[in-house]
């Protein structure tokens, strides 16, 4: 019966001085929050607005905070890591919590055979990250999932299936 006006906000990453768990009112800009906890550190990369894994990058630091705000991640810039072929281990297979097979969604994808990415469940995908993390080849697999969506749906017509 009550109006959310606030919400708990994690501050986080390595690009940030002071870790924490802040109350904050809905509206405060990223860059407020981020000077409480003590500043950025010099070279931050990306500011996501919830975690690494399934956080959505803001492009600018003064952005204001939401309802669906639970975190702000502050990422330093890392060297990529080299990508190698997929030996389908299965890894990613293993992890996925909608028992998908990421690295046959994978090769469908390489291959442009969208249509069979979406018989093999790619609009079932939740893109939690989970595969990716688990690949040892370094295989940005959810990066991948997410363009071969935009590309599916644009094919076909911006219809959502």
């Amino acid at each position: 019966g009550h109006p959310l006006v606030e919400r708990g906000v994690t501050l986080t990453g390595e690009g940030i001085k002071k870790p924490l768990n802040v109350i904050s009112r809905i509206g405060v800009m990223a860059s407020e929050l981020i000077e409480y906890a003590g500043g950025a550190q010099e070279i931050v990369e990306r500011i996501v607005f919830g975690g690494p894994m399934m956080g959505i990058t803001v492009p600018k630091i003064d952005v204001p905070t939401v309802k669906g705000t639970s975190g702000i991640t502050l990422l330093m810039k890392s060297d990529p890591l080299e990508e190698f072929p997929c030996i389908r281990c299965g890894k990613c297979a293993t992890v996925c919590p909608m028992n998908l097979q990421p690295f046959l969604l994978n090769l469908y994808g390489t291959n442009r055979l969208y249509d069979k990415q979406v018989e093999n469940g790619l609009l079932d995908c939740i893109e939690c990250g989970s595969c990716s993390y688990a690949c040892p080849a370094n295989i940005e697999l959810v990066k991948n999932f997410k363009l071969n969506k935009k590309v599916y749906r644009s094919l076909k017509g911006g219809a959502k299936k």
